[in-house]
């Protein structure tokens, strides 16, 4: 089967990969695991899962010597922490999109010279980059690799936010601290009967990590069943996305870094010839 080979130790390169799939499946099929998260994501901040919340209603008292009750609120009530079960997946999303960059860097050392372990460079500033002790060792092995990804990559926060966004998130998710705001829980389609009054079809909207009450009435409330809670995310304050809606920046994240591997596959082609 014709393909792109990359030389042989005995070759101009002194690689020892000697295939330009071995360079890329790795970093690809991370990415595929990223994309695979990500509908996760989406999935379930469409429809949030039932073991993460329920509705219920709540009976209660307005005075103690009451002998039956006479407030009854009809409430959405989490059952674990919304915002851990997202912060979870988006991790994951980002520590697979890292190490897509990781998995292609290594990969492509090897087309010039023995294996070596090294992690693609990133730098908060792009006139710090080469400053760093990755971009360095790059530069030693490979410095065609560095002076391209120096000049046409440029994984620096001040000249491509999405690219650093992967490490500044792998980096938080590691220690424990992403946790992005399960800003609004809504909860729609909810059909209930109380005192004589019917609701069709309402919604109600508030913090997925609390209580929502949803309905209060003095007689007790009949409701359906096929009421339906999704969740808007956004970004924590202080994070590089700071307050930003997180499917469409992580999806924005995911093209950046496919069309990097793009790029990159481009310039390491030509020593896979």
């Amino acid at each position: 089967m014709a393909g792109f080979f990359c030389f042989s130790t005995e070759g101009v390169w002194g690689g020892v990969i000697t295939q330009l799939a071995e360079v890329m499946n790795g970093a690809r099929r991370k990415v595929k695991r990223a994309s695979s998260h990500i509908r996760n994501l989406e999935a379930d901040a469409a429809n949030l899962p039932s073991e993460l919340y329920e509705v219920s209603l709540f009976e209660s008292r307005s005075k103690i010597l009451l002998l039956h009750p006479d407030i009854f609120d009809l409430k959405f009530v989490p059952k674990a922490d919304v915002s851990l079960h997202f912060a979870a997946i988006i991790g994951d999303a980002f520590n697979n999109l890292r190490e897509a960059l990781d998995y292609w860097m290594n990969a492509a050392m090897q087309t010039v010279g023995p294996k070596r372990k090294v992690h693609f460079p990133f730098s908060a500033e792009h006139d710090k980059l080469k400053e760093g002790k990755t971009f360095k060792d790059i530069e030693k092995w490979f410095p065609e690799a560095a002076s391209f990804i120096d000049q046409q990559v440029k994984p620096s926060r001040d000249t491509n936010e999405n690219l650093w966004a992967v490490t500044d998130f792998s980096n938080l998710n590691k220690h424990n601290e992403f946790v992005p705001t399960a800003a609004l829980a809504m909860i729609t389609n909810i059909n209930a009967v109380t005192g004589g009054n019917q609701f069709t079809d309402c919604g109600v909207g508030g913090s997925a990590n609390q209580q929502i009450g949803m309905m209060r009435s003095d007689v007790p409330i009949q409701f359906g069943p096929d009421y339906k809670a999704s969740v808007n995310l956004t970004f924590a304050v202080g994070t590089v996305f700071d307050g930003k809606e997180v499917i469409k920046q992580i999806g924005d994240v995911f093209s950046t870094v496919s069309s990097t591997l793009d790029t990159l596959e481009a310039f390491i082609k030509p020593y896979c010839a």
